[in-house]
Order: C-alpha cells, then sequence, then structure tokens
C-alpha cells in the first residue's frame, strides 16, 4: 500500500476543553450496548484517544506509567525524571525505570549518556574497562588484523641481530662445499676465515647468491662475513684452485 501522510493536526485533542465524564470500569469494559450513552462519555472516548495518539507523536516512545504492567525483554518506556529510555527486563508493575536497575537497563547508551555501568547489559563495553571486558580478545585482535603486546616483542626480536645471540665457534662441525641451513629461526651473522696454499677463488654464497669472493695466490689467507636470513642456505667454496681450507668458522646466532 502507498504511504499513508502524517496529519498535521495531532497536537489538537478533542474535547481538550469540552465537556467529559469518565464512565465506570465494568462500562469501559462492557463496552456500547443498546442504549443512548451522554455525550460526554463520547467526548472522553474521543479525548484519551487523541491524547494518546499525540503522546505517541511527540515521545516516540511513551513515558513510563506505574498502572502498566510491563514484560521483560518487550516493553520499552521513557523516565519521567531523565528522558533516558529504558528496556524492561523483568516483568513489572509500578517500578521506575531509573529508581530500580533491577527490573531496568538503559536501551540506548552513546557517548553523552551517563548511566551506572551495573545497569549495563552484555551488549556493551564498559568506557572505564579501557577494553578489558571485551569477551575474547585473541578473537577481536585477529578480525583488527593486529599484534599482541608479546606478538609484537617477539616480532621485534626475531627481526633483531645481535639481541640475546652470542658468537659461537662452529669449525669443527662445518665443512668447505656443503650447504647449510639457519633453522635459528632469526637472522644470524656467519664470519668465515680460509688459508690457502696454491692459486684459488674462494666464494661464499646465501641461497644460492654469491656475497663475497677473494683469490689467493699460492699463500695466503682471507675472511667472508654475511647476514643469512632466516630459513636461507649459506655455503663456502672453492670456486677454482684446491688446497687449504678453513680456519675459523664463526656465527653470531
Amino acid at each position: 500500500m502507498p504511504q499513508i501522510p502524517k496529519p498535521n493536526t495531532l497536537n489538537k485533542i478533542w474535547a481538550a476543553g469540552g465537556d467529559r465524564a469518565t464512565p465506570l470500569d465494568g462500562k469501559i469494559s462492557s463496552g456500547w450496548q443498546i442504549e443512548i450513552p451522554p455525550r460526554q462519555w463520547f467526548n472522553w472516548l474521543d479525548n484519551r484517544q487523541d491524547q494518546a495518539i499525540a503522546h505517541f507523536n511527540q515521545h516516540g516512545i511513551p513515558v513510563w506509567d506505574d498502572q502498566t504492567e510491563y514484560q521483560a525483554g518487550k516493553s520499552y518506556v521513557q523516565d519521567p525524571s531523565n528522558g533516558l529510555v529504558y528496556r524492561c527486563t523483568t516483568t513489572n508493575t509500578g517500578n521506575q525505570p531509573a529508581l530500580t536497575p533491577s527490573h531496568w537497563t538503559v536501551a540506548f547508551a552513546d557517548a553523552t549518556t551517563a548511566f551506572s555501568e551495573s545497569q549495563a547489559d552484555a551488549k556493551y563495553l564498559a568506557k572505564s574497562s579501557n577494553l578489558a571486558d571485551v569477551p575474547n580478545k585473541n578473537t577481536a585482535r585477529n578480525n583488527l588484523s593486529v599484534y599482541s603486546r608479546t606478538e609484537v616483542e617477539s616480532l621485534i626480536t626475531a627481526a633483531q641481530l645481535g639481541v640475546g645471540q652470542s658468537w659461537q665457534n662452529v669449525t669443527g662441525s662445518r665443512a668447505i662445499g656443503t650447504t647449510y641451513t639457519n633453522t635459528t629461526g632469526r637472522p644470524i651473522y656467519v664470519s668465515v676465515g680460509v688459508n690457502e696454499t696454491g692459486v684459488t677463488t674462494w666464494v661464499m654464497e646465501v641461497n644460492g647468491v654469491q656475497v663475497g669472493e677473494f683469490g689467493v695466490y699460492e699463500f695466503g689467507a682471507g675472511s667472508f662475513s654475511t647476514i643469512v636470513p632466516a630459513g636461507s642456505t649459506y655455503r663456502v667454496y672453492r670456486s677454482t684452485g684446491a688446497g687449504g681450507g678453513i680456519r675459523y668458522w664463526s656465527e653470531l646466532r
């Protein structure tokens, strides 16, 4: 159906200044019979209906009263003292929302709403808790794609060379031409010294990429040093010549 336009006279209430008479409760319950009712009853009835419509139109959500039985989880009212909207949490009659938090909770919280945190339910986070009341912090961090402080510190440490590491002499466990893998989970620093008895070219590689080279003519010595990222392979070998060997092989790891 098409949109129904709103009347522009809802603030005008029938018989607001007229002659009205309130029927007895029994008559209100039974309604009209075969009779000629007094005009004052008609004025009372139309006045009450108009007043209710005007009230809803003006407030949007009705103001609380002490006669209605409000239903848990279904009834919403404005408190007459502060204008806040409350949701009924326990079916009750005669309990003013602002004075009985055991029966009511503030329905809509915003930055300007001042209410006791004891009145808030699980839909809200308490500002004073500074996110400490987030039910599942790990899930929240994953949803936001952010790390925890522990994770950040771990990542920073893992990326730093020298922090929590020490130089270790691994000469006895390293051999010329053998490929090794950095399995420490962090970058390491490799320093290798060699000597030679002939004409030789020494090469250092990381992940198959040459990162150092020097040549020795007959008798001499030299050294390499480089950073090896976590998970990368590395080796030292002769590209030409033969003879000599490793003087030392040290790693900061």
